[in-house]
């Protein structure tokens, strides 16, 4: 095949075409179905050196990728189908068209999709485009396992409640974000040496306990409660602020009303309170919540799936691995095409 790229010029009614690098442009806003026509003649100039059988299987898989695009695209971020005329619209469709007519993985194409509307989100050339344009291009180069690994370690380590929620609701959202991936994730340095290669990270000399990653993030989900008197004999210089709710294990007693110790350093801070008294709060309410055996016993009981997950991740460069840009995007889109995540990739990349 050859290694130009040539654009597609289809016009809808009311546009004219422009020689500009072989770019359409429209006089009027362009409509779902002169989308589509533009989409699928990219695909379609690129591809005409298969043979015809070769070239049938990769037509309808083109057209299926491009409609799974289409149709997520109208409805998740419709001004994008504006972009369609430009060069970079153009060159990552095909790169997803490509991809999808090579493979046909289902996995890969939700993927891709997911990574290609946030691309469509973007205005001009920012950090974010540029990152997710190269994901679209590494993230075909990575097997389910290593996409999996990818996942997992983002959301353990990369994502956090910012508000304290009771122990049934974390085992939702654990169990939502972790079903899907648990089993797929893999103890292979072979995984984690191509992610690196890869661009989606690296593994470092430290690590982090998975236990103690869930202790620090969710503080507030276990925490085992005090009494009012309790800390304001520990720490007397909090008496004055409202700080507290009732203990999500245990109405009778109470709890820090934030999710984790970074959160509630913002809001001592915030109020003015010295570094020192700040650390004296920190010191009680670690005092107050599970251990980590207690936190790992709790999980597992919470998703059995974490059984293996912390199989994986002790017996693993998982524990010591840590993502770049790259690696974030394409977990991202990992979880949100496979659980529904809303969080936008901007509060990791901007």
């Amino acid at each position: 095949m050859s290694d130009h790229l040539e654009q597609s010029q289809k016009s809808g009614s009311q546009s004219t075409n422009v020689q500009a690098g072989q770019v359409v442009v429209h006089q009027n806003a362009l409509s779902y179905a002169d989308v589509r026509d533009i989409a699928l003649d990219v695909f379609k100039n690129n591809f005409e050196q298969l043979t015809s059988v070769s070239r049938e299987s990769a037509r309808n898989r083109a057209e299926e990728i491009t409609e799974l695009f289409l149709n997520e695209l109208s409805r998740r971020n419709e001004a994008g189908l504006q972009k369609a005329e430009t060069p970079e619209f153009q060159m990552n469709l095909l790169t997803v068209q490509k991809e999808f007519a090579r493979t046909g993985d289902k996995d890969l194409g939700n993927l891709l999709v997911d990574l290609l509307i946030d691309v469509t989100k973007q205005e001009g050339r920012n950090v974010l485009q540029i990152v997710l344009s190269e994901s679209l291009a590494v993230a075909p180069k990575l097997t389910v396992d290593q996409v999996a690994s990818l996942a997992l370690i983002f959301f353990l380590r990369y994502i956090s409640m910012r508000n304290v929620i009771p122990l049934d609701e974390f085992q939702s959202f654990l169990s939502a974000s972790v079903a899907p991936f648990g089993a797929l994730a893999s103890k292979k340095n072979t995984c984690y040496r191509h992610l690196e290669f890869a661009g989606c990270g690296t593994v470092g000399i430290g690590s982090i306990s998975l236990d103690t990653a869930i202790q620090e993030t969710y503080m507030g989900s276990f925490t085992k409660g005090f009494s009012k008197e309790d800390l304001f004999q520990a720490v007397p210089e909090i008496a004055e602020f409202d700080l507290t709710q009732p203990a999500v294990n245990d109405p009778a007693m109470f709890q820090f009303i934030a999710a984790n110790k970074s959160i509630l350093g913002d809001a001592l801070t915030a109020l003015g309170l010295a570094p020192a008294i700040i650390a004296k709060v920190n010191a009680f309410w670690r005092s107050k919540i599970f251990d980590k055996q207690e936190v790992r016993t709790k999980t597992i009981e919470l998703v059995p799936e974490m059984a293996t997950v912390f199989d994986v991740w002790e017996n693993s460069s998982m524990k010591s691995f840590t993502l770049t840009s790259v690696g974030i995007a394409i977990a991202h889109a990992a979880l949100r095409s496979r659980t529904g995540l809303d969080a936008d990739l901007s509060i990791w990349i901007n």
